[in-house]
């Protein structure tokens, strides 16, 4: 049987009609006639001919030769179609627009026999699939719920198809992270803790299996991901987002040894950097004539004002100094003293005679054995050079050339010589606390006593030997060829007697806590106090008044229970050699420097030079805490050195000591009361 009885007649009638129905009638009454067809004899659907009397050819029946060859299967778009063109209607979510599709009106069933007869494409290539997915890219499409059955189809592909797709995804852009593009797999996570690179787990939760095993994304971001992130910024972004940068930059610095020597020199060489000019964020490039700089030295960096490119990332040196960034403190220093330069034979012999201990104390820093020579002229002007700039012009007062060992001194230096002399050492010689230790002996060179106990303090401070210097000094404490910078009317007062006394310290105030002020070495619960008293000169009457130093131990006392009530650590540090201060107290990871003074509602307050110094350095950090005795009432001044700096008045009480003296009324003007 090579046709159905009257099949060429119905055919020719669906056909002129042209209608959905009468088609979908034609269809179901063949496919019921096939689901009978192991009743049937074959020749229902094939036919045999011999050619040559040794060749046999099959062929299809005429009727379904007809069906598989005329234009009559209506598609998606209503025009007629050769069946094999077409493809299933479920298939159009996974291979998108642009292939042609049965009419849904049809009905065709999967695994429908006659549609496999026909040829009509019941499944889908994962080439076509991987097609339609690159031509949704290059269309920039963002649906997610287009993509999303596609992503879906391909997860459930045989494992032999596996390197098929991931090649495709890690070649191409066929990743969508709606709002963010098209990715390659390799530009992409799962998930990034820095918020920067763009992850795929927030629109596609349900598909860990297929991005991280099938096309075998990252779980985190490879850093070297992270680095093509911020050179992508940098050629997309006219101007760099400092907050996001600065998180990826983070990471980056975490991570730099893992990345590809590639990647690094591509951060070294190209801009990706932000650098601030003024106002202005701008891109730099790490090595080039206009460097990223760090302004390691604030004080050489305002010379050259916006002359200069700064790093703009907080708290990221160390990644600055990865990628080759320089330090403004590299700068090429020029001095240029003014005027005629004049020795000064009288400084130049008492440098020498301190220079022992100064060589001692910068230990393991190399001195030369031999002192400077001072000299004096008119201004001291210092330039800095440094990637082809020069800076605006600096005044000092005082300046080490340590190529021509040279200390030179401006005409402004005639007061506050230590002060100035040790300016010069720290900044050339860069010696921690050379500048205060120089101060310290300065006045007290000629004292054996009192310069014994100023060595025994820096000694704990510096782990060094001073004391046997002592041995090559006369036993009234001056050597015969040290000149003296003291009136001759003035010098008895330079010879002291130290006594110590004792200070118990308040442990029951320390809890819940500790009140650190014990010194190494000595007991639990006690320390050692040294208090300066003049033999020639008596000190000032409330220096060394009983009720003054109750006074002081009842404010200390007060003052680390006021800081301990209000939630903060407190160390008692008023032991500790040349602080400047008597707490440390500390909430939130922050910590105040606090210098207590106790009074009995008195006209003044007295600050050594010392403290006030230290409280011109602290700044914001340094609080001057003052208790009225026996009211106990606070009184707390901010920075004191700036807010008191119009009432305080400098005086010398002895020639080893300058106290700043502020009227009380000043303290209860500015300060808040507590």
């Amino acid at each position: 049987m090579t046709e159905f009885e009257g099949f060429e007649y119905t055919f020719e009638k669906v056909r002129e009609e042209n209608g959905l129905d009468t088609v979908r009638a034609l269809y179901l009454t063949i496919e019921k006639l096939l689901e009978k067809i192991h009743d049937l004899d074959s020749d229902l659907l094939e036919y045999y001919s011999r050619g040559q009397w040794y060749s046999l050819y099959v062929y299809p029946a005429i009727w379904l030769s007809d069906l598989q060859t005329v234009p009559w299967l209506p598609a998606d778009n209503g025009s007629r179609s050769i069946p094999n063109r077409l493809f299933h209607p479920d298939l159009q979510p996974i291979l998108g627009p642009g292939f042609s599709y049965v009419h849904e009106k049809v009905g065709i069933r999967q695994g429908s026999k006659l549609a496999r007869l026909l040829g009509i494409r019941q499944e889908a290539s994962t080439e076509d699939v991987l097609k339609y997915l690159a031509d949704l890219s290059a269309e920039r499409g963002d649906n997610a719920e287009i993509v999303k059955p596609i992503y879906e189809w391909l997860s459930k592909r045989p494992s032999q198809e596996t390197p098929l797709i991931r090649q495709r995804f890690q070649g191409s852009p066929l990743i969508l992270i709606p709002g963010r593009g098209w990715f390659r797999t390799n530009e992409i996570c799962w998930r990034d803790p820095t918020g920067t690179v763009p992850e795929a787990v927030e629109d596609w939760p349900d598909l860990k299996a297929f991005f991280c095993h099938t096309l075998q994304i990252p779980e985190n971001p490879h850093p070297d991901l992270l680095a093509r992130t911020l050179l992508g910024w940098a050629e997309r972004e006219p101007r760099p987002d400092l907050p996001r940068i600065q998180k990826l930059a983070s990471a980056l610095c975490e991570q730099w040894d893992k990345l590809s020597a590639e990647v690094q020199n591509r951060l070294k060489s190209e801009e990706c950097w932000p650098a601030r000019v003024g106002d202005e964020i701008r891109w730099e490039r790490a090595s080039h004539i206009s460097h990223i700089y760090l302004r390691d030295r604030e004080h050489i960096a305002s010379l050259f004002g916006n002359a200069l490119p700064w790093w703009a990332l907080d708290g990221l040196e160390n990644l600055a100094e990865k990628i080759g960034v320089p330090k403004v403190s590299t700068a090429r220093q020029e001095i240029r003293p003014i005027g005629s330069p004049q020795p000064d034979p009288m400084l130049t012999a008492r440098l020498k005679y301190i220079w022992p201990f100064v060589v001692r104390f910068a230990q393991p820093s190399k001195l030369p054995d031999a002192a400077p020579q001072v000299q004096r002229v008119a201004e001291i002007e210092v330039r800095y050079h440094v990637g082809g700039r020069s800076s605006r012009p600096d005044k000092v007062e005082s300046h080490l050339d340590l190529d021509q060992w040279c200390l030179y001194l401006s005409e402004k230096t005639e007061q506050r010589l230590a002060h100035h002399i040790g300016d010069a050492l720290k900044r050339a010689l860069e010696v921690p606390h050379l500048r205060e230790f120089l101060k310290d002996i300065w006045d007290q060179i000629e004292s054996t006593a009192y310069l014994k106990e100023i060595l025994i303090s820096w000694e704990r401070e510096r782990d060094v030997c001073l004391r046997d210097l002592l041995a090559t000094f006369s036993e009234r404490g001056r050597s015969p060829e040290a000149p003296s910078l003291v009136q001759p009317e003035r010098e008895a007062e330079c010879s002291l007697l130290i006594a110590p006394s004792p200070v118990p310290i308040a442990s029951d105030l320390a809890q819940p806590h500790k009140v650190a002020r014990e010194r190494e070495g000595e007991k639990e619960g006690h320390l050692q106090y040294w208090t300066a008293v003049p033999t020639a000169v008596q000190p000032p009457k409330d220096r060394e008044s009983p009720q003054k130093d109750q006074i002081e131990k009842d404010a200390m006392l007060e003052a680390i229970q006021w800081w301990l009530k209000r939630g903060y650590e407190v160390g008692d540090v008023s032991d500790r050699t040349r602080r400047g201060y008597d707490l440390e107290v500390t909430k939130e990871g922050i910590t105040y420097c606090v210098e207590v003074k106790g009074t009995a509602r008195e006209e003044r307050i007295s600050i050594t030079e010392h403290e006030w110094h230290t409280a011109e350095e602290k700044g914001e950090q340094y609080y001057l805490h003052v208790v009225t005795i026996p009211e106990r009432e606070s009184y707390l001044i901010q920075s004191p050195a700036h807010m008191l700096e119009s009432e305080a008045n400098p005086r010398e009480r002895t020639v080893t000591q300058v106290y700043y003296e502020i009227p009380f009324s000043a303290i209860t003007r500015l300060a808040k009361r507590e």
